[in-house]
């Protein structure tokens, strides 16, 4: 596929099957062997299907308005994309959801699709929290210590340099 027709494959999977749920569409635009992964949890193409069929079902509106960044290599088929999707829920909670995917394309059809999301709404401070971690490693025990040692050190060291700082200063200040 060229760059143009890649493009405007692109637009139409995110139209009719995102914009507007039309979950018959997907055999026009997805291969049967299609695998999903996001955040590091795999869908096939059966399970993806699943997926749209319960999105029209919980959300009201789903709609990306435009890409924030697009790359289209034609060489190995494969299409880049950053962009933020608004989902208006039944009960009307709106929520804001930053994407990247990488689409794999054979033929005229997706194949794969790979993709990391994150919550532009989440206000959740603590690490402790998350179900998965920034990798899209399962938050276990093991990683939400190994997360908190990390940080507490990287913090421990800001600290000593305050304190250092503040020490050269008071010196500095009674010496004058």
């Amino acid at each position: 596929m060229t760059t143009q027709d890649m493009k405007i494959l692109i637009e139409n999977i995110y139209e009719e099957v995102l914009n507007n749920l039309k979950v018959d569409k997907i055999e026009d635009y997805f291969d049967k062997t299609y695998l999903q992964t996001t955040d590091g949890l795999n869908a096939t193409y059966d399970e993806f299907k699943q997926h749209m069929v319960t999105l029209r079902k919980v959300t009201k509106k789903i709609q990306v308005p435009h890409f924030l960044e697009e790359m289209f290599d034609v060489q190995t088929q494969k299409v880049f994309l950053h962009y933020i999707v608004n989902v208006t829920k039944m009960d009307n909670h709106v929520g804001h959801i930053e994407v990247f995917a990488i689409f794999s394309i054979k033929g005229k059809k997706i194949i794969r699709c790979e993709e990391v999301t994150r919550s532009l709404d989440d206000l959740s401070l603590f690490i402790w929290f998350r179900k998965i971690d920034g990798s899209g490693a399962i938050n276990s025990l093991t990683n939400k210590l190994v997360s908190l040692t990390v940080l507490s050190i990287f913090f421990a060291f800001l600290f000593i340099i305050q304190a250092v700082w503040l020490i050269m200063k008071k010196k500095t200040t009674i010496s004058e």
